[in-house]
């Protein structure tokens, strides 16, 4: 039998490594949860890039969005970690005199986490950086110690007190274009360390650990970085494998990528989106150039999102060459009340030639887009400059349709939108706005039927225009619920329109479910600035 001295030895070096096991692998989950609810959704904007471009979608995170999504990152690692589910964890060693040894840690528990100070801040021309200072961590564990001379078992507990990190991420694109995120730096201390064993030769085990504090600190310390190091080379290859060209429907899609690296300040981050419709069938083919703006410097709120002309010309563009800026108008689609109805009794009423030459007779109404619609922003609202045709049909008693006339129909609108938050945090917001006429002319492509006076006409269509752009407008006013996005609302919203561009500033605010294992209930915890 090996003399106690031996004895106390072996139990030295197998203490030393059970633990350091158990209390790095506690102290990894803690720092690797809180790098990817922090971080992840602040770097989840870096995508393929290219210097010096411009885009038709920029977004800014202020200063204060960012402590705002350090606080609701920090909420929901706490809330989480607490109900974490730890894998049980064991591991083999050979040991010497005691050959091979199996340590296994069972019903992992975080009994206690509190960070009780925290920070988040831009880093200028780099990055991001956080600070977590003070925090504590306590857990348990069942252990088991299995060798040649038997089976020791019993139960553990670890304080870790004043755990500190300071780190600093990089972002940057790589020569592909694609996402790059690097740890620039990273400092971890632990300061203080506790463990207490229950069971089977506890005593000597709790004498052990106050001699092993020091080497266990000075290894979790070291450990720490390099771990951290991992989760942040994880969240770079999942970024370089994220595609930020989406398919809308079957003729267009967004290219949301960015296409300049991120702009970081002191207080701001501005990051550069592509913001342009493409073909699906043709997605290379795109034929507009973006024009410069510029976000705001100061903002009192969390986040600033600009949309340009660029943005909605291409959607534009991309729409009325997909064949979808067109309309097919029947009697069946006016109300069964309307006084009018498109036949050529009604219609006759304007031109007196269509009502002789086919009396009596239904008709059709093909509305299409000459052109491509041509937005623009300034102060007083969206302008949107229409080139229309509107081909007359005659429908014939065997349902064949005989074109009679073909009309250009060019129309100017104005457009404003609102945007309201969602106290409740049931959904982002809602969205609405209005439409008016500005004006409208008609000309002659084509007739059949001979000249056409298109003054009546003209002064027709616009007051049927105006009842219809009130009708529509009731709706606008009363907004679109806008979905839940990832849990965030809009909180004080402003929207504002400028020469080129549109603004919309807000505050946001974060809501998520946890579950109240205590009660067997869930509640919807909330968070806002």
């Amino acid at each position: 039998a090996p003399r106690k001295t031996e004895i106390v030895s072996l139990d030295n070096s197998l203490f030393a490594a059970a633990q350091g096991i158990l209390v790095t692998c506690t102290c990894n989950l803690y720092l690797q949860k809180m790098f990817w609810l922090f971080v992840l959704p602040l770097l989840s904007f870096s995508m393929k890039s290219s210097e010096g471009a411009h885009g038709g979608l920029k977004f800014q995170i202020t200063l204060k969005g960012l402590e705002y999504a350090k606080e609701v990152a920090m909420e929901m690692l706490v809330s989480q970690l607490r109900e974490e589910q730890i894998p049980d964890k064991s591991s083999r060693h050979n040991m010497p005199l005691l050959g091979d040894v199996l340590l296994s840690f069972s019903n992992i528990q975080i009994n206690q986490l509190q960070v009780k100070d925290s920070a988040a801040g831009f880093v200028e021309g780099r990055g991001l950086k956080l600070a977590v200072r003070n925090a504590e961590i306590v857990f348990s564990s069942n252990w088991e110690i299995q060798s040649s001379f038997g089976k020791e078992s019993g139960r553990i507990e670890v304080s870790v007190d004043r755990l500190s990190l300071f780190v600093v991420l990089h972002l940057d694109v790589d020569d592909g274009g694609q996402p790059l995120v690097q740890q620039a730096s990273c400092y971890s201390n632990i300061t203080d360390l506790d463990m207490k064993f229950s069971g089977w030769n506890s005593q000597l085990y709790n004498q052990i650990s106050l001699a092993l504090k020091g080497i266990l600190i000075s290894d979790i310390n070291n450990k720490v970085c390099s771990e951290l190091r991992e989760s942040v080379d994880h969240l770079a290859q999942y970024l370089r494998s994220i595609n930020f060209l989406a398919q809308i429907d079957s003729i267009g899609g967004i290219d949301f990528s960015l296409v300049s690296k991120p702009e970081i300040t002191e207080d701001r981050c501005n990051l550069d989106f592509k913001g342009e419709f493409f073909l699906v069938e043709e997605p290379y083919r795109r034929p507009l150039l973006p024009t410069p703006f510029f976000l705001p410097n100061q903002s009192s709120s969390m986040i600033v999102l600009g949309v340009s002309d660029f943005l909605v010309n291409s959607a534009a563009f991309v729409y009325f060459t997909g064949r979808a800026l067109r309309v097919n108008c029947t009697d069946k689609m006016i109300p069964k009340s309307a006084p009018f109805r498109l036949n050529t009794k009604h219609i006759g009423l304007f031109i007196p030639e269509l009502k002789k030459q086919f009396p009596e007779m239904p008709m059709e109404i093909h509305l299409a887009a000459r052109k491509a619609p041509v937005l623009h922003f300034q102060p007083g609202g969206l302008d949107a400059a229409v080139l229309g045709r509107a081909e007359a049909f005659v429908v014939l008693p065997n349902s064949s349709l005989v074109s009679v006339f073909v009309l250009n129909i060019d129309c100017n609108f104005t457009g404003q939108m609102f945007l309201k938050g969602d106290s409740s945090g049931n959904s982002m917001g809602k969205v609405g706005g209005s439409v008016a006429l500005n004006s409208l002319r008609l000309s002659q492509e084509w007739s059949r039927i001979g000249d056409i006076k298109v003054s009546f006409l003209e002064i027709f269509l616009k007051s049927a225009g105006q009842v219809t752009l009130s009708s529509i407008n009731r709706k606008l006013r009363r907004g679109k619920t806008l979905p839940n996005i990832f849990s965030v609302s809009f909180q004080d919203p402003e929207v504002t329109m400028h020469e080129g561009y549109m603004l919309i500033k807000s505050d946001v605010r974060y809501s998520f479910m946890t579950s109240v294992s205590s009660h067997g209930m869930t509640t919807r915890s909330e968070r806002r600035a």
